[in-house]
């Protein structure tokens, strides 16, 4: 017999949460439908969104006109955005952050720097260990098409092992504070009862009388009924700093079933555990929701999939033209037909009955370098260019500035890009990543030199340097030009000028731009202990050789012996 559940009345938390989230979601639709489009062109295996029903009002059912894609253009370019994000971003086979104080002379204390190298190194295993590199490759190729991603590191006991998590564009929905920050993160799911008494308890889903009454059924099709939750993460304002308990987080957590509007459970995080990045923000009112290259280009993308099947179907008529024949009986057709292979009847009692095409030669070359000029218009919103000349640099023929040159110009157009990508989606990921690490007993002791001091993470890949590239330039040509000057200066106006330049500094500036490890450069108290010991040594050489120089002028001065063949040469 089956158990019976009484349904209870919608709990008013319950039922404003998800009254505010049908509330975001509405004024949502408009953007769904921008994300709709330039998923079907640049990402068709994620153009299939559930819950988007007005996607059609929006565009006039103008997807159905370009249900069958003719290129690769859009597709290809966001794949190589993807791919070159990854390989001068967060490549797997490099140390792409360090740890930091923002104190120099701190960091390169030697007991500061083994902590710092060796929590990186741990945090490395730990990323390499989980599916990072597959989510974060996900990710990057979300921002290129959706513009909005939405990600969570937890530590999965099962693999004993970090795990990320990317969900869908149309489960997550958020809010912005006053600085522009995701802080209210409202996420939806579905789940079978099983499912959801396997992640809770029956207990905590004992008012949930849908769900339990799916839970205890002997109905097959009844227990594989889904029911709609909802995950809501929000500050919480009321927390009181003098109670430790996990419902005096930062963050309040609230799960509740959507179908019965009630409260499963309740409870806090320390962190905001959902973390929401934008590839591009615009700033308008009201607009929380990132924006693509794929959206920046649709026109393009558009124009290109039309003028590709224009081309097509120039190509087919000229191979199979339309075709007319003579007849003496029956129906002439009203209309010509001029599609490829058609056949087109004429009464052949009357020649002028025959079709004439207007015009017969078609230009394909002129088609074909339209085609070219749409496909370099969508490679450059993708940043296509800016890959390609980092990659193609030639090494062999030009000096290092000319290197650092066209990397910094390169890297000009998507730095905006990459250091939002790094303060919303990297950087909170890593802060998570040294939590997990440090809860679970992983990371060493740091010293005592750390003590209340404050650590932050600095990404070093090739993406992430382009400010430190521009330093690095000012720093060469400016070397160049001194250069030159030098020349026509007198010897003393040399040494003054080279005096008043901290070579230290110098060289220090350009080695941590290039990334050159701390293990690999002597810090100042070590150069001066260097230097002390080279002068010291420069004064030992220079005290003996002086007095061996006294000690030949005295054998000089020293009066011959008597019957010595000097004395015969000085008499």
């Amino acid at each position: 017999m089956d158990k019976t559940f009484a349904t209870k009345p919608a709990n008013p938390k319950a039922n404003k949460i998800a009254s505010e989230l049908r509330s975001i979601q509405q004024r949502r639709i408009q953007h769904d439908a921008f994300v709709q489009e330039s998923t079907h062109f640049v990402l068709p295996r994620k153009s299939d969104m559930r819950e988007i029903q007005s996607i059609g009002s929006f565009n006039g059912g103008e997807l159905k006109s370009y249900a069958n894609l003719f290129t690769r253009a859009a597709r290809s370019s966001n794949q190589k955005m993807a791919s070159g994000i990854f390989s001068y971003m967060t490549p797997k086979n490099q140390k792409w952050f360090k740890i930091t104080t923002g104190d120099r002379e701190l960091d390169e204390n030697d007991e500061v720097y083994k902590y710092f190298d060796s929590v990186r190194d741990t945090m490395l295993d730990l990323l390499a260990r989980s599916n990072f590199t597959e989510i974060s490759h996900e990710t990057y190729l979300n921002f290129g098409s959706i513009g909005t991603v939405c990600s969570q590191v937890e530590w999965d006991k099962d693999e004993d092992g970090l795990m990320l998590t990317d969900y869908p564009y149309n489960t997550f929905w958020f809010t912005e504070d006053n600085k522009g920050r995701p802080n209210r993160i409202f996420r939806e799911f579905v789940w079978t009862a099983e499912q959801a008494v396997d992640e809770w308890s029956e207990e905590e889903l004992e008012d949930c009388a849908s769900v339990m009454k799916a839970y205890y059924s002997k109905d097959e099709d009844a227990r594989r009924e889904q029911f709609k939750f909802i995950h809501l993460v929000e500050p919480n304002k009321h927390r009181k700093h003098d109670k430790i308990d996990k419902s005096n987080k930062k963050y309040k957590s609230t799960f509740i079933c959507d179908n019965d509007k009630q409260i499963i459970r309740e409870g806090g995080f320390d962190t905001l555990p959902y973390k929401v990045a934008r590839f591009l923000k615009y700033n308008t009112e009201g607009q929380v929701m990132g924006y693509s290259p794929a959206m920046d280009c649709m026109p393009i993308i558009k124009t290109l999939e039309n003028l590709k099947k224009k081309f097509i179907f120039a190509v087919e008529k000229n191979l199979n033209p339309p075709m007319s024949r003579g007849v003496s009986i029956g129906q002439v057709p009203n209309k010509v037909r001029s599609s490829p292979n058609a056949i087109n009847n004429f009464d052949s009692r009357n020649p002028e009955s025959k079709p004439t095409p207007i015009l017969q030669n078609i230009d394909l070359s002129y088609s074909l370098a339209e085609l070219e000029e749409e496909v370099k218009q969508i490679e450059d919103a993708f940043f296509i260019p800016s890959f390609q000349t980092i990659t193609n640099i030639d090494k062999s023929n030009v000096t290092a500035t000319e290197i650092l040159a066209r990397e910094r110009e390169a890297l000009a157009a998507i730095s905006p890009a990459i250091s939002r990508i790094e303060d919303e989606w990297l950087e909170p990921i890593l802060e998570d990543v040294f939590e997990i690490a440090n809860k679970k007993g992983m990371l060493p002791e740091p010293p005592q030199e750390l003590e209340g001091g404050v650590i932050r993470l600095e990404f070093t890949g090739i993406l992430s340097s382009a400010p430190k590239l521009t330093e690095s330039v000012a720093v060469m040509n400016y070397f160049q030009e001194l250069g030159v000057m030098l020349e026509f200066m007198p010897e003393n106006k040399r040494i003054e000028t080279m005096s008043s330049l901290d070579f230290y500094e110098i060289n220090k500036t350009l080695q941590e731009n290039r990334n050159l490890p701390a293990r690999f450069r002597f810090s100042r108290e070590e150069m001066e202990e260097e230097a002390a010991k080279i002068k010291q040594q420069q004064q030992q050489d220079q005290e003996k050789e002086m007095l061996a120089n006294v000690a030949k002028q005295q054998n000089l001065n020293q009066a011959p012996e008597e019957g010595s063949p000097m004395e015969g040469a000085m008499g």
